[in-house]
């Protein structure tokens, strides 16, 4: 299992687990976490400026590095909405399967009164860390990091 820390404001405040064989993150239990992980994004102290993309995952959000957050898998919280909407632009770059798709649509929803929102789609994988794995994903995942720039 590989551990990723959920950092707030410098603070280490929740973790999750990835066991990467079965490709199913298990987050801390209440009782581990000072912080519940879907209160917050995670990377939102990473943030650069005042445009955000906004993944399903941790892996994805690396993918693309600061200025990328995560909420914890597809479901999203208030308290998480009301964070992106104190950002100018915000993309939604969720997974490209259906849970992931009708989440998006969700939040594209939620958020398109209070700021400027966007849905991301790409064509060389499910995620944006399966854009690493072949050459053209490479490529749209450069793409989408000059959204930040």
């Amino acid at each position: 299992e590989i551990v990723i820390p959920n950092y707030l404001q410098s603070q280490l405040v929740s973790f999750q687990c990835n066991n990467y064989l079965k490709r199913q993150y298990i987050t801390a239990s209440k009782t581990e976490e000072l912080i519940p992980c879907k209160s917050f994004l995670w990377g939102i102290d990473l943030v650069p400026a005042d445009t955000v993309i906004v993944c399903e995952a941790a892996y994805d959000a690396m993918s693309i590095g600061p200025g990328a957050v995560h909420t914890h898998g597809c479901c999203f919280t208030r308290e998480q909405i009301q964070e992106l909407a104190t950002f100018k632009e915000v993309y939604v770059a969720y997974d490209m399967d259906k849970a992931g798709e009708v989440a998006a649509h969700q939040l594209v929803n939620q958020l398109s009164h209070r700021t400027n929102v966007h849905r991301i789609h790409w064509q060389n994988g499910k995620d944006l860390n399966e854009l690493l794995k072949t050459p053209q994903g490479k490529e749209e995942l450069n793409e989408i990091k000059e959204i930040l720039k």
